[in-house]
């Protein structure tokens, strides 16, 4: 079976999921905590982790053990995913400095990745978020919300700017503006979408 036949999910690239449509892997059972969108060969869900709000986790859809036993052009495809959701992160939501990507595996046996959010005001920014890190809580729920309904947005306007053929890299750079979203006004800068 190639990586083209979608295996155990099968949604649109950009969909936004609810918590109720995400991914579960049908082989291991793995299954994102809150999905936020679909995209060539993964999923991508929102990490509920109040030391680094809008961490992602990105699991590729084909159930995969081991990270070295993805087949070449798969593993493009999802590092592709992987450079998409560190975009959104990087250039759509504010503060983000650094994203940081970690391929561990050790508790679930399915390929994934974690991505982390880096603030320059992070109690521990410029080392492991893992060294000298506080304890891990759960985002507060209307903050969860906000910041899942965010993430839904930056990834669908990702999407739509590739159905245009739209610069990708310029997201939140130099095509855009800083507007605030109604109930969302500190999280995302929004993307400029003029003619």
């Amino acid at each position: 079976m190639t990586h083209t036949q979608q295996l155990p999910w099968v949604e649109h690239c950009g969909e936004s999921l609810t918590e109720a449509e995400g991914p579960r892997c049908k082989v291991c059972g793995f299954e994102l905590w809150i999905p936020i969108a679909a995209l060539r060969v993964s999923h991508v869900g929102l990490y509920d982790d109040a030391r680094f709000p809008g961490r992602l986790i990105v699991s590729l859809n084909e159930h995969i053990e081991h990270f070295d036993d993805v087949q070449p052009e798969l593993l493009t495809d999802f590092m592709a995913d992987l450079q998409d959701a560190s975009l959104v992160l990087r250039k759509m939501v504010d503060d983000v400095a650094r994203v940081n990507m970690a391929v561990l595996g050790n508790k679930a046996p399915h390929v994934h990745a974690h991505l982390i959010p880096r603030r320059m005001d992070d109690h521990n920014y410029g080392v492991s978020p893992w060294e000298d890190a506080v304890t891990h809580r759960p985002l507060e729920a209307a903050e969860r919300t906000e910041i899942a309904a965010s993430l839904k947005d930056a990834f669908g306007q990702l999407s739509r700017n590739r159905q245009d053929g739209r610069d990708l890299t310029t997201v939140g750079t130099y095509g855009s503006v800083v507007a605030p979203i109604p109930t969302r006004t500190r999280w995302f800068r929004m993307p400029f979408v003029g003619r």
